[in-house]
């Protein structure tokens, strides 16, 4: 198999989390659990920065629906980190 992509990793991330019905995702997995997950599973090393830049462009794109993601909503909580809702196709 060819070495995973950045956005290969945070696919299987999130397919893996919604397998156990967790269908939020908040900017501290993009510094510290997506990174982890990479390194451990895949043998790819990437800084959290990288991560977040290929967050942004899978959020606005069409790319998650491989994995059952309809639409990707922010959710409003009184922190100053960021969560996402993840809606999946029905």
């Amino acid at each position: 198999m060819k070495k995973a992509t950045v956005e290969w990793v945070i696919k299987d991330f999130i397919h893996r989390r919604l397998q156990y019905n967790n269908n939020e995702i908040s900017s501290h997995h993009f510094e510290v659990d997506i990174p982890l997950w990479g390194s451990r599973y895949w043998d790819v090393r990437h800084n959290p920065s990288t991560y977040s830049r290929a967050w942004r462009k899978l959020k606005g794109s069409d790319e998650l629906s491989e994995i059952g993601i309809e639409k990707v909503k922010i959710k409003d909580t009184k922190s100053r980190e960021r969560t996402w809702i993840l809606i999946r196709n029905t």
